[in-house]
């Protein structure tokens, strides 16, 4: 027998175990603020930027009068701390209803489902999170549910599919529970502006969600929308921000709209902001760039994704590898910090390709990448993935595939090798750089130098390893990779004690764990 007068709710995010450090999740904010004003008392606990384990967080929430339902947002890296959360809470209360949500899920329902979880969300829920909650306080049957699966006689029920909100003005601004978490954690606070991209990259999970959901390719939000939102924050003394949108700029948006857009903010004195957002290469242009300058974007992550013209079209990438160097060179011209991000690795790689993407990354040493080595991961869902039906076998929802070409498998291992054996102080240096930190300016350019020795260091060994590629008879790979490591020992171990200077003058917390996704390699 269901409570009716039950309005009690529990969000929870699970820490990760993943290299990414905490930030705020933007989602759960927006399904909060819908729910309170509708009436319901929701409470969110934040495991992820709190650094809670399982257990403190399910004492957290057990500690509060039993809620209707648990709302977990899910994905792979986090998705056995969402279960141990679950199961510490069902000692307390075994028949408590859960529901998972997020990209993850949406893509593969059954995975979660049989995790324990009683309910899957698929698709964005702003539009009917208060229908899920009325069909828990027993107001609704489970048939009149959109976008959601559940086991029904060990069957998985996939109910019928609708869309988003077609306008994002209609949302409320997202609850900002977590805010003073993310301050303290000197993490920009987050603000959505778009949804969506116009793009077609046959890897990205962005496009396979909105066609599995129904949602347009691209949706914006108002000037004025965005401003108050802005105004609002900047009021509480919020100078730093990330603006979340998977591509910033898309039509109609244009130097003009950027025009239109820092008029706006000066004429509510919005100024002093220090932005961080997305754009796609070929979206870049000089009168761009000054506008956004000016506004106080000062950092972009940039799908260049490859220097190689046949991998861009393997790809799907409307970029070009021209349009990629113009859109660096305006970026450089703006003293953008640029991350961007690069795919060296697919089952097609070939080693002339590897060698354009060298005679580049050679020229621009001074773009953020996690190393030298990055291969495609072949996202559940993805156009990418079809024909790929060798799953990971570490729950990460990444099929497996096998690169072709012996001399590139060479590369591969070698360049995994190298990163692999840095990876940890490989992402504790970079992340204030690419998360990236509300920090001065001055600390920035500070982790950037340090970030730039080892930026030599991996072109230096890149060089090597395509060099040894070429050979008819090569050394093991990995002997390659420890022989290099043995001769800049010291070199690292000074990166190492500077980055720790570095963070305590800064004053900035890493906890994040060890990449999942450096598993050992297959190839014999």
């Amino acid at each position: 027998m269901r409570n009716l007068d039950n309005n009690r709710i529990v969000f929870i995010i699970p820490c990760s175990d993943s290299h990414r450090t905490a930030e705020e999740n933007l989602g759960i904010g927006y399904l909060t603020s819908i729910l309170r004003k509708n009436g319901y008392d929701v409470t969110v606990v934040d495991a992820w930027l709190a650094n809670l384990s399982p257990k403190s967080a399910a004492d957290i929430v057990s500690a509060l009068e039993k809620p209707l339902f648990l709302g977990f947002s899910c994905y792979y890296t986090n998705c056995k701390q969402a279960v141990a959360i679950l199961k510490y809470i069902r000692k307390l209360w075994p028949e408590i209803q859960s529901i998972v949500g997020g990209y993850s899920p949406t893509f593969d329902p059954d995975f979660f489902l049989h995790k324990g979880f009683d309910m899957v969300f698929k698709g964005e829920a702003e539009q009917y999170i208060i229908n899920v909650a009325r069909y828990f306080k027993g107001e609704l049957p489970v048939e009149c549910l959109s976008n959601v699966a559940y086991l029904q006689e060990g069957r998985i029920i996939n109910n019928f599919m609708t869309p988003g909100a077609s306008s994002l003005d209609l949302l409320p601004y997202p609850s900002r529970d977590t805010t003073d978490i993310a301050i303290r954690r000197k993490t920009p606070i987050h603000i959505l502006t778009s949804r969506g991209c116009y793009g077609e990259c046959s890897f990205c999970s962005i496009n396979a969600f909105n066609k599995t959901t129904g949602n347009s390719k691209w949706r914006e939000r108002s000037l004025d929308d965005i401003v108050e939102e802005l105004h609002s924050l900047y009021s509480q003394g919020i100078r730093h921000f990330k603006f979340i949108d998977d591509s910033f700029i898309e039509p109609p948006r244009d130097s003009s709209w950027c025009k239109e857009f820092l008029h706006r903010l000066r004429e509510r004195d919005i100024n002093g902001l220090r932005i961080r957002g997305s754009i796609r290469a070929d979206r870049v242009s000089d009168d761009l760039m000054c506008v956004l300058k000016e506004i106080g974007f000062y950092s972009f992550s940039c799908g260049i994704e490859n220097m190689s013209q046949t991998a861009l079209s393997r790809m799907g990438k409307t970029a070009s590898v021209d349009s990629n160097i113009k859109a660096l060179d305006i970026l450089k011209k703006y003293d953008m910090y640029v991350q961007a991000g690069l795919i060296l690795f697919d089952p097609e790689t070939s080693l002339e390709e590897l060698e354009q993407n060298y005679a580049v990354l050679e020229k621009y040493p001074w773009i953020v990448c996690k190393g030298v080595f990055t291969e495609m991961y072949a996202a559940k869902g993805t156009k990418f993935t079809e024909g790929l039906l060798q799953a990971d076998g570490i729950n990460l929802g990444n099929s497996s595939y096998e690169i072709k070409d012996h001399q590139v498998r060479f590369c591969h291992q070698a360049l995994k090798a190298w990163h692999t054996y840095h990876q940890e102080l490989y992402d504790k240096l970079i992340d204030p750089l690419s998360a990236p930190k509300a920090i001065s300016a001055q600390n920035m350019q500070a982790f950037f130098r340090e970030y730039s020795k080892v930026r030599r260091q991996d072109l230096v060994f890149m060089k090597e390893v395509l060099s040894e590629a070429r050979k008819t008879e090569r050394i093991d790979p990995t002997k390659l990779a420890s022989d290099r490591l043995q001769e800049t020992k010291a070199f690292y171990n000074d990166i190492a004690d500077n980055t720790d200077k570095l963070y305590k003058q800064a004053e900035l917390i890493f906890d994040a764990k060890s990449n999942p996704f450096l598993k050992d390699s297959t190839y014999d």
